[in-house]
């Protein structure tokens, strides 16, 4: 009997331990995700051209597009590039702009730090039904070969890739 419980509680410990490190690491991903300038600058202009009194001006966006386009061809290893490209980006925007941005930054952070869901979650619809993406159970995000670094960097690099062809297409129809 009493090595039931010492097993029992053995794997209370266990469960209470993983429980703990995966709640402690959770936001590191979060914030390591934040940190990538270019998907931080595709957020920002998204979010820009979806509001009705900040959008960006014809002049505005021909002068981001061959930033954008050089930003999305950057590998996203070279943080510095993609800083300064960041910068010259945000050097076009106006003041109004910029302030928009950070309240809209500021209404995020109050949605999360209460709670909030960031948006509606959309099930993943592949070959293999819910759950299983374009690229089937082995793609980078999917399955058992997804823990690798490699895997990770190809699929943030991937994400990254389409966010900015995304914003490029929709600026390019906006002129």
């Amino acid at each position: 009997m009493k090595r039931k419980v010492l097993i029992a509680v053995i794997a209370l410990v266990v469960i209470g331990v993983g429980a703990l490190a995966y709640f402690k690491l959770r936001p590191r991903a979060a914030a390591q995700a934040q940190q990538d300038p270019a998907l931080a600058i595709a957020i920002a202009l998204t979010a820009l051209e979806r509001s009705e009194s900040h959008q960006l001006t014809d002049e505005q966006i021909r002068t981001v597009l061959p930033l954008l386009r050089v930003l999305r061809d950057t590998d996203p290893n070279e943080t510095e590039v993609s800083r300064a490209l960041v910068a010259s980006i945000r050097k076009v925007l106006t003041p109004e702009q910029l302030a928009a941005l950070e309240e809209m930054r500021q209404e995020a952070q109050a949605r999360r730090d209460q709670g909030g869901v960031p948006g509606p979650q959309r099930p993943r619809r592949g070959p293999g039904g819910p759950g299983v993406g374009p690229g089937g159970p082995g793609a980078p995000g999917l399955g058992p070969g997804a823990a690798t670094p490699e895997a990770r960097a190809a699929f943030r690099r991937q994400a990254r890739q389409a966010l900015l062809s995304r914003l490029i297409r929709r600026l390019e129809n906006r002129l």
